[in-house]
């Protein structure tokens, strides 16, 4: 299940006895986040409305000899966000970094998108992103966070406006003395194997060397996700040199 197919060095990403929440964990880049940030010894708190998901996430990170913990939250939710950091808090004292994963897109063309598509995808990736800028601004100011936006493929008007919005809120973060980076991909999320980019862009931000870095927009180009046929095709290549490896 679990494994990124990352073959960095020891000092890639120093993350033992750091405290990450990533939001969003359920699924897509906010799974493949938390994986990685796991295996470079960080302690991940899973966030997500979906209870059941991450609470499977989570035993499979404890599998493989990670650490996890899921608590259910939406991140558009003040009350519901605060409750998650106290209970954070108050387990192991402090919280280093948040990973939000703000990357939801809208397909309904501009000339006929309803109100409450708008709304819906504003308050995912924008107020959620306000909302827990706002917190950690009254309660946690040494926490860092990295956003990840709508991804570059979505390129439809208002798609570019809740991108602009996050970008705009990540270059002027550092007048509110807050650590906020964004990353945007250049399209939606796959696979833990086809996402890993990303999620080593999270990592390489996570770690405590890299505090003075802030206020940065990077895209982050991922590999073309491959067609059914070529795919099965890659699969089968894997297989046939595994089977020869094994028989040589």
């Amino acid at each position: 299940m679990m494994s990124h197919p990352h073959a960095q060095s020891s000092d890639f990403c120093a993350l033992d006895g750091r405290i990450v929440a990533v939001t969003n964990a359920d699924q897509g880049f906010g799974r493949s986040i938390a994986i990685l940030l796991a295996e470079m010894d960080a302690t991940v708190i899973l966030l997500s409305e979906n209870p059941e998901a991450i609470s499977v996430l989570a035993s499979e990170i404890e599998e493989q000899g990670g650490e996890a913990i899921p608590i259910k939250a939406s991140p558009t939710s003040m009350s519901d966000w605060r409750a998650a950091l106290e209970k954070v808090t108050e387990i192991f004292g402090e919280v280093h970094g948040i990973v939000h994963v703000a990357d939801r897109v809208s397909y309904s063309h501009f000339d006929y998108l309803p109100e409450a598509e708008w709304v819906e995808i504003a308050n995912y990736n924008v107020r959620s992103s306000l909302t827990i800028l706002q917190h950690i601004k009254r309660n946690h100011q040494h926490t860092w966070v990295t956003i990840v936006a709508p991804p570059l493929d979505a390129q439809l008007l208002h798609m570019h406006a809740f991108r602009g919005a996050l970008i705009h809120l990540t270059q002027h973060s550092v007048q509110e003395n807050l650590r906020v980076n964004l990353l945007i991909p250049s399209r939606a999320a796959h696979s833990d194997e086809w996402d890993v980019g990303l999620s080593t862009a999270v990592c390489h931000f996570a770690d405590p060397r890299m505090e003075h870095i802030v206020g940065n927009i990077i895209n982050v180009p991922l590999p073309p996700v491959p067609k059914p046929e070529a795919l099965e095709a890659l699969e089968a290549a894997e297989a046939e040199a595994e089977w020869e490896e094994e028989n040589a």
